[in-house]
């Protein structure tokens, strides 16, 4: 699984392959979007 944060100043991933294992529904991808958000804003 790719990480979300990448070598990239201020670029993150959050994208279907952060999910799995899991289904990939849509409350999967909502939870990752909250997770790097909350990534982001610690980082800042």
């Amino acid at each position: 699984m790719p990480p979300s944060e990448t070598p990239l100043k201020n670029i993150y991933l959050a994208n279907i392959q952060q999910v799995y294992p899991w289904d990939r529904g849509t409350n999967y991808a909502v939870e990752l979007g909250e997770k790097v958000a909350k990534l982001i804003s610690e980082q800042k």
